[in-house]
């Protein structure tokens, strides 16, 4: 996954830690609040510790809780090393990691998966379908076309529709039942839409599997918490502003699973005056058209990951039908040329957040 060198962020102040939006929206989590009840001597003893890094190409933001620092800080070590042999398996920018190989596989020869990373591609193909192609990780030569990791550039129809014939998920064959892999085009995968879900749900695994909970991580501007805090019903997530990423305009308490924040934000490019939005519409090769930004939760985090960017790509409009059909939890912030912000939750996100924008 690319490195965003434009990330920007606030100093955490006191347990405030700020969640960091590598290009995508900035979430601010708040928590958990002053304690209102005891738990026993756990609730009394335990402490949080919190860590950040430079992870798949942003900041992370990892916290703990534990019955001493030295149990957090192990507790934080092993999910970090989780996230980091996730990142080596899917970077884009390491020669050595499994997607660059498979992107640099001629086509026609058969490319082989691990048992992980055969299930990963499983749901991809099938998020692939079920977003009606809105979700694509084949557009690397799209990406290259329009110029988002060299600081933009404006192609001409020519060159997006030929970026266009040698993208797209169709081209690249998939058999599930000897995890093989055969390019049919040149087609290159990019993991910018699901790479932090797939590392943080990889992280819960081992966290259930070792018992390491409660914790929260921020990667990038997706949120994945396991465990309720011992002082607090659970982590207060802030949702920004589309355009003043200072401002919270919405607050959820997050109990479980990932909230996923896609908008343009700061990393879409400017090019002889002309905006180029960062997230990709995959049917038609050219920057989405919505103005504004999605909020979108979901017991996995790899699904909330892909269903920010899908519902994005979608718009307001077709976005907030299919997850209204879907019982997907979404929350559109749509901007109007005036500058004024209109919020469109979903039934299944203001059920679970009881939120009521007035």
């Amino acid at each position: 996954m690319p490195p965003d060198s434009k990330a920007s962020f606030r100093p955490a102040r006191s347990w405030n830690t700020c969640l960091l939006a590598a290009g995508f929206l900035e979430l601010l989590v708040v928590g958990p609040w002053p304690a209102h009840a005891s738990n026993g001597p756990f609730a009394q003893e335990s402490v949080q510790v919190t860590r950040q890094v430079f992870l798949m190409g942003t900041r992370c933001t990892l916290t703990a809780e534990a019955p001493g620092r030295a149990s957090g800080r192990d507790r934080l070590e092993s999910l970090l090393g989780v996230l980091e042999q996730t990142e080596a398996q899917l970077s884009t920018w390491r020669p050595d990691s499994r997607l660059t190989m498979l992107n640099q596989t001629p086509p026609g020869k058969p490319f082989s998966l691990s048992g992980p990373l055969c299930r990963l591609f499983e749901d991809l193909y099938s998020w692939h379908s079920r977003t009606l192609r809105a979700f694509d990780p084949a557009v690397g030569n799209l990406i290259q076309a329009w110029g988002l990791r060299q600081g933009g550039r404006l192609p001409s129809a020519t060159q997006i529709g030929e970026a266009l014939q040698q993208s797209g998920l169709e081209h690249l064959a998939f058999d599930p039942s000897s995890c093989q892999l055969v390019r049919l085009r040149r087609i290159v995968l990019d993991a910018g839409a699901f790479g932090k879900g797939a590392a943080l749900d990889r992280a819960r695994k081992l966290s259930i599997k070792d018992s390491l909970a409660p914790w929260m991580i921020n990667l990038g501007g997706q949120v994945m918490v396991e465990g309720r805090p011992s002082q607090a019903p659970g982590w207060r997530v802030d949702v920004a502003h589309p355009a003043h990423r200072q401002q919270a305009v919405m607050q959820v308490v997050l109990t479980e699973g990932s909230l996923a924040v896609s908008g343009g934000s700061e990393r879409d490019l400017k090019v002889r005056g002309q905006s180029i939005g960062h997230i990709l519409d995959p049917r038609n090769g050219r920057p989405a058209d919505y103005s504004g930004s999605v909020a979108a939760w979901h017991p996995s985090a790899l699904a909330a990951d892909i269903l920010s960017t899908a519902l994005y790509v979608l718009g307001e409009e077709e976005g907030f039908r299919w997850a209204q059909d879907n019982e997907v939890a979404a929350c559109f912030l749509t901007l109007s040329p005036a500058g004024l912000l209109r919020t469109k939750c979903s039934t299944e996100f203001r059920r679970r957040f009881s939120w009521d924008p007035g």
